[in-house]
């Protein structure tokens, strides 16, 4: 990530990385140095601090229990925003709050890991050395996985980056299928800043969990 250089109260001013195309050990690079990433354990879940998701509000009180957090802070945070900007219909709270009181049926009791929390393609960044970097965080102490799979999000990362990432890391590549789960949050953000179609998205997620 780039380096901070100053910060005051109205502006940012970040290390300027440059830009270049990816070379052909690109993509393996970013996987390892997301495990590295992730080699950062915590003993609790969540932030020193709130920050933001995009434009929305990310809550992040200090907590122990994982599934908690996900389910309150993560999931029904931004479904009772939905419902309450008339983007959700009741049914689906109801569903997503189904989802939300057994993710432990799904998702095992992860270590909390230091995430980017906004890892989509379009957060990485090829500097003028050709080296990898991410920008843009969304950055808290949570679940690699949902890193990982907020990477499947919008088209996907290059095969390269995923086998990378699995030759590297104690996570399995059955963790596809606990992606959908994952996805929630950064779904439900979608509908909330954007609507489009990913109302249908999280529609779909709650059919095949609720």
């Amino acid at each position: 990530m780039p380096a901070v250089q100053r910060i005051a109260d109205h502006y940012l001013i970040l290390e300027d990385l440059g830009c270049a195309s990816p070379g052909t050990d690109y993509w393996r690079l970013l996987g390892a140095r997301l495990v590295a990433l992730h080699g950062e354990p915590a003993e609790t879940i969540g932030f020193t601090e709130d920050n933001y998701f995009g434009a929305t509000i990310q809550s992040n009180p200090i907590t122990r229990d994982g599934h908690q957090f996900f389910a309150e802070q993560r999931i029904m945070a931004l479904a009772l925003q939905c419902l309450a900007e008339g983007k959700m219909p009741k049914e689906s709270v109801r569903q997503l709050r189904q989802i939300s009181d057994r993710l432990d049926n799904w998702i095992p009791d992860f270590t909390p890991v230091l995430i980017h929390g906004d890892l989509w393609i379009g957060n990485t960044h090829c500097c003028a050395d050709g080296q990898p970097a991410l920008i843009d965080p969304a950055v808290h102490w949570g679940w690699a996985e949902a890193d990982l799979a907020m990477t499947a999000l919008f088209g996907g990362l290059p095969t390269a980056f995923y086998q990378s990432y699995f030759d590297n890391s104690e996570i399995t590549s059955d963790s596809h299928e606990r992606m959908p789960l994952c996805n929630l949050y950064p779904l439900l953000n979608h509908l909330l800043l954007f609507d489009g179609s990913y109302l249908r998205d999280i529609t779909e997620i709650c059919r095949r969990f609720a």
